[in-house]
């Protein structure tokens, strides 16, 4: 280290119920989009800012967040109704180009160590050991752990293993898009086939994981690694443990390689290649008028339906790649995320300080540094992001009844799991086209949703019920605003919304 200058109100009844996890199925669990995954950052998920302006200073005695001291915050999140646990990147991270005082947590400097800023220094073990204690806590908590898998390597590891890397004609590694603080991984030979030194790194890596419990892992980047790559890891992870979760960052939308001299391997291979599920293309819920999610899920999971095996899909409407909801649309469109996440048949994703709405706005943010642990003298980051390059605070809250709200959100879903996992998705085609609505259906019950894509107006619209013979069910839970109900005539139901509001009611 080196020293530089200085809208409403949830009113149903829940019926309380312990949420019936099993971390050693995760597999299972997911394909049956029965997870409700919560994303943390090690680094500043129980971090201890005394001095509160927003950075954590070793020096003045302020604490990281760490394996350790993560486990004091595991009870919250169950409490919360949280089953799954993505971690990001907590790898040993490079410190040449680095961004952050910290280095980014992509910046991956070695597939068989953790990054010692996650160590808890006042005790024997390592940070490896560290690790397993908090895998083990989870578990013991009925919570699964899923750890992220970086898709590029550090300027570091490019020196000290330049034969894992991609280089042009003037022997140099490849930077690919602006990462500036990582390299392109070199995953085909001359001859075209999987380049077996880098399989063999990956390969240690989802070891290492399988050797302290973990349950699965979240490929970053998962389309610039060739099929065959992919079909031999997964296919090594499965005959250790049979159960293993691979998810792929990839969506529909992504068509091209990161840089011309990378691979591209688009999602539907990916599944096919092994992987259990993937990120999907949720994250352009914010283009509001552009997106039609009704439409859009209806078709994913028609095209799910058409693999040999099971898979599923990510609800990752936001992501640590992703600005805050509230920045995006304000707490209308956080609700709309919560609510769609809680009735979709997906499972659900949230990032830490999603469910506080914090905005990830730092006070910090590229100023220079007090100190730092890399060869960058500013506190790097991307304003309404979540910080993956410092040793930020843990995440702030703002809004009292969001937080109430999102926890009813998931008790909602778990009661209703059944329907929502099991009910045929039906999506309406409307008249208005900044309002959508789906139907999850059964012969005894039925869940509707209504939302607006509207930021500014009031939207009114009809919407034909007759096709869902809805005159067998009654309308008995408004479960967002008492006593809301839609008035019916000949199965044609009339609905009011405000700006970017979501309406969901039980049928039964």
């Amino acid at each position: 280290m080196k020293r530089v200058a200085v809208s409403v109100l949830v009113v149903f009844l829940f019926i309380s119920a312990t949420l019936q996890v099993f971390a050693d199925d995760l597999r299972t669990q997911f394909l049956a989009n029965k997870s409700v995954i919560y994303v943390i950052n090690i680094r500043s998920f129980n971090s201890d800012d005394a001095n509160k302006n927003g950075i954590i200073d070793l020096e003045k005695g302020e604490r990281q967040g760490t394996f350790l001291n993560a486990v004091g915050r595991l009870d919250e999140l169950k409490n919360k109704g949280i089953n799954t646990i993505h971690v990001l990147p907590v790898t040993k991270v490079g410190k040449k180009f680095s961004q952050g005082t910290a280095g980014s947590l992509y910046s991956m400097a070695s597939f068989t160590q953790f990054d010692r800023l996650l160590d808890e220094q006042l005790n024997d073990y390592t940070v490896e050991e560290e690790a397993k204690i908090f895998v083990d806590e989870c578990h013991k908590r009925g919570i699964s752990v899923i750890f992220d898998m970086p898709a590029c390597g550090s300027y570091d590891l490019f020196e000290s293993n330049p034969e894992l890397f991609v280089k042009d004609k003037d022997g140099k590694a490849i930077t690919p898009l602006d990462w500036t603080d990582v390299r392109l991984f070199k995953v085909l030979d001359d001859s075209g086939q999987v380049y077996q030194p880098t399989y063999d790194a990956y390969k240690s890596y989802v070891d290492l994981l399988l050797s302290i419990g973990v349950d699965g892992v979240r490929a970053d980047v998962a389309t610039n690694k060739p099929y065959d790559f992919w079909l031999k890891l997964i296919s090594h992870a499965r005959s250790k443990n049979p159960n293993f979760l691979f998810l792929a960052e990839a969506s529909e939308d992504w068509n091209s390689p990161i840089d011309k001299a990378a691979v591209f391997t688009p999602y539907d291979q990916l599944l096919a290649a092994g992987f259990d599920g993937y990120l999907g293309s949720f994250f352009n819920l914010k283009k509001f008028a552009a997106f039609d999610l009704s439409t859009y899920m209806d078709s994913t999971l028609k095209k799910l339906k058409t693999y040999e095996s099971l898979k599923a899909v990510i609800g990752g409407f936001s992501t640590h790649d992703e600005k805050s909801p509230i920045l995006i649309g304000g707490e209308d469109y956080a609700r709309q995320i919560l609510w769609l996440s809680a009735t979709l048949p997906l499972n659900p994703y949230f990032l830490d300080g999603f469910d506080t709405n914090d905005r990830y706005i730092y006070g910090y943010s590229n100023k220079n540094a007090v100190e730092t642990y890399t060869d960058c003298e500013k506190y790097f980051v991307r304003q309404g992001q979540l910080d993956i390059f410092n040793l930020p605070a843990r995440t702030k809250g703002f809004e009292k009844e969001f937080p109430k709200e999102f926890k009813d959100a998931l008790e909602f879903r778990q009661k209703n799991i059944d329907l929502i996992t099991g009910g045929e998705f039906v999506p309406l085609a409307l008249v208005n086209k900044n309002v959508f609505a789906y139907v999850l259906n059964t012969k005894t019950a039925a869940i509707f949703v209504i939302a607006s894509k509207d930021q500014r107006y009031a939207q009114s619209v009809n919407v034909n019920l007759k096709k869902l013979k809805f005159e067998k069910f009654k309308i008995n839970q408004s479960v967002l605003i008492p006593e809301c109900f839609p008035v019916l005539q000949k199965g044609v139901a009339t609905f009011s919304l405000k700006p970017l509001e979501i309406k969901v009611f039980v049928l039964r």
